[in-house]
């Protein structure tokens, strides 16, 4: 945009040298604002007769010694009028892969407004859009700097973008050029449901898009083979468990959320047709007929699950065993004063009674075992103790995984508040209910 900026300061300065009787306030007043359309290079703007602008504004424009605000209109070329062709230019060829119909329009846009700058530049334009725009004066340790206001910036940026679009809209090529991008861009959410997942859409590459005799549209595309991706998500899905679980067989789920952390890159590639409509005036895309895209991709999945379920099942899952019958010891001996314990129905299915000897009645004290006994809910059982204190450990549960596991992780424990003493001639009864 340097060009650009040279070619103003030219017209700037021209309309500067009319200042002979202007006086040195407004001179300096048109010096600040001539250096500020130089530095503006967003856009190609000309400025005319800016020296008589700046004069008629200076003695009325209320303006304080700190700062002064001027009112100046710049020439835009009317580009609705150009000849992009006679500008040289070529409308780029639209990247379906890259599955963006707004960069594309941006590419486009940019590169028509670059042509045509670069033609007004060199050879005028027919016709001008004349455009007021605000800047702010201000005084600056002893010199003066003006800028362009940040809504004149956004006036002329639309003025510009507005008539660059309407260039391209008169276009053919643009037009199905960017419908076919906007077909490739919208492709990955329709096909999300599919494939499962948003992250699997995504994952598409498009190769072709073309209409077909009854003025719908065909897309092509290549994608991760499904048995490849949902193996691998079924692999990582095993691989997240580090411990045994008890109870019912589980059943895994898998989820495309999870694919960033597998190794797509490796997938074999399979590949896809679908048919679409497009409604050019909600610009809308819908999903006619997904060539079986889902139910491939639905089979895949479920064996996928089912693998890894197996998996899951096989190498982590406890499976409860068949219980004892109620009142037998399994580890200790029964011996010495009878003791009677009674269970109830409502805490659980089944017990495991513990009685750790103590020296006394303190059941802080952790003991040593002396007896464990499995009890079925509601029953009782009579067992044997010598003679002594005893701090009793009960936990209640419904499924029975042995000695090491006992009811697994859906288990609940319950500790006696007081030691139990096991004396010689009385039969001591404890009740867990």
């Amino acid at each position: 945009m340097k060009t650009h900026s040279r070619n103003i300061l030219l017209l700037v300065a021209a309309a500067a040298s009319m200042l002979l009787l202007s006086g040195c306030g407004a001179g300096a007043q048109t010096q600040a604002i001539t250096d500020a359309v130089v530095a503006y290079s967003d856009y190609y703007i000309e400025v005319r007769n800016l020296s008589d602008q700046v004069v008629a504004q200076s003695s009325q424009s209320g303006s304080s010694n700190q700062s002064s605000n001027y009112t100046i209109t710049v020439d835009i070329p009317d580009y609705s009028v150009m000849d992009p062709a006679t500008a040289g230019f070529t409308m780029p060829e639209p990247s379906i892969s890259s599955r963006s119909a707004n960069a594309y329009k941006k590419q486009a846009a940019l590169a028509l407004r670059q042509s045509l700058e670069q033609y007004a530049l060199q050879n005028g334009a027919n016709a001008y859009i004349h455009l007021p725009v605000s800047f702010t004066v201000t005084s600056r340790n002893g010199s003066l700097a003006a800028n362009l206001t940040s809504q004149s910036k956004l006036d002329i940026q639309k003025t510009v973008d507005d008539l660059i679009l309407g260039v391209l809209l008169q276009s053919d090529t643009y037009r199905n050029d960017l419908l076919l991008m906007q077909i490739s861009s919208a492709l990955p959410g329709l096909l999300t449901d599919a494939f499962g997942g948003e992250e699997y859409a995504q994952s598409i590459e498009i190769t072709d898009v073309s209409s077909t005799e009854d003025g719908n549209y065909t897309a092509s595309f290549t994608y991760p083979d499904a048995t490849y991706v949902f193996n691998a998500l079924g692999d990582l899905y095993i691989a997240s468990f580090n411990q045994p679980f008890y109870g019912d067989v589980r059943t895994v789920s898998l989820s495309t959320e999870e694919m960033s952390k597998i190794d797509i890159a490796s997938a074999p590639q399979q590949t896809g047709k679908v048919t679409l409509s497009f409604d050019s005036e909600t610009e809308q895309c819908t999903l006619l007929d997904d060539g079986g895209l889902a139910a491939l991709i639905t089979e895949a999945k479920a064996q996928a699950k089912t693998t890894a379920s197996e998996g899951v099942n096989t190498k982590w899952r406890v499976p409860p065993i068949e219980a004892p019958s109620s009142g037998t010891i399994l580890e200790g001996e029964s011996d010495g004063n009878q003791i009677v314990f009674k269970t109830g129905s409502s805490l659980g299915k089944y017990y495991y009674v513990r009685f750790y000897a103590i020296s006394g009645e303190d059941t802080s004290e952790e003991g040593t075992l002396q007896l464990g006994a499995f009890i079925v809910g509601g029953k009782s059982a009579k067992l044997r103790l010598p003679s002594g204190y005893y701090r009793v450990n009960c936990v209640v549960g419904d499924n029975w995984y042995g000695l090491d596991n006992l009811f697994g992780s859906d288990v609940k424990t319950y500790n006696g508040g007081n030691a139990i003493q096991s004396r010689k001639g009385y039969v001591n009864t404890i009740s867990f209910q």
